[in-house]
């Protein structure tokens, strides 16, 4: 049983990083793509 939850546990923290990295990643792509948009606009 505690082995188990254990494995739940360990499970939940990988997805949350993998989940937190992959937001960042998300967000990085965004701020990019409008930055490009604001300095074509400027143009």
């Amino acid at each position: 049983m505690f082995i188990l939850i254990l494995l739940i546990f360990t499970f939940l923290i990988v997805i949350l990083t993998i989940v937190d990295f992959l937001l960042k990643t998300f967000f990085e792509k965004e701020k990019r793509s409008k930055k490009e948009e604001h300095t074509s606009s400027l143009k």
